[in-house]
């Protein structure tokens, strides 16, 4: 479930989120929208989940200058809802445009219904009997939705977290 929501989060369309740019961030996977900042000047941005504190949120602004993304880092917002008013700000290269790295609403739709179905399988495929050949197709089917999602950039992780803690998150 709390998948689904970070999912929703970043990938929904209609949210604040719509046509994100990725980058990566000293604290995690920055996801940079064109919408305005709730705070000052620039444009708001978002870590749905923390490298060291992966059930943190990270709130900020950027704005893009001479071939870099400086991200002013504003708020934490934890899984229980508490928030941390923070002041950090960093900047980070950017190869080319930011345009290469948009994702169309197309590719997100595509990434969010193969995200759902590798759960559904997920679920069959370990809870299914081992002789059953219906367990064995679902199996089959979720290797192939993993393969679709790491072409698309997307991967299991971070690697270096323990598996309660991974999420699908862009591939570096």
């Amino acid at each position: 479930m709390k998948r689904a929501i970070y999912l929703a989060l970043i990938l929904s369309p209609a949210s604040a989120l719509a046509d994100p740019y990725f980058v990566d961030s000293e604290w995690g996977d920055a996801i940079l929208s064109d919408e305005k900042c709730w705070v000052g000047d620039g444009k708001h941005a978002l870590i749905a989940s923390a490298k060291e504190f992966q059930k943190v949120s990270i709130l900020g602004c950027w704005e893009e200058k001479d071939g870099y993304v400086y991200i002013w880092w504003k708020k934490s917002v934890g899984a229980d809802e508490s928030q941390i008013t923070i002041d950090k700000s960093e900047r980070v290269e950017v190869p080319g445009t930011l345009q290469k790295n948009k994702v169309s609403e197309d590719k997100a739709s595509e990434v969010k219904e193969l995200i759902e179905g590798e759960e559904g399988l997920s679920d069959q495929c370990r809870g299914g009997s081992g002789d059953d050949p219906e367990t064995e197709a679902a199996c089959e089917e979720r290797e192939e939705v993993l393969v679709k999602l790491q072409g698309l950039g997307w991967c299991w992780g971070p690697q270096d977290a323990i598996e309660a803690e991974k999420s699908w998150v862009r591939c570096r």
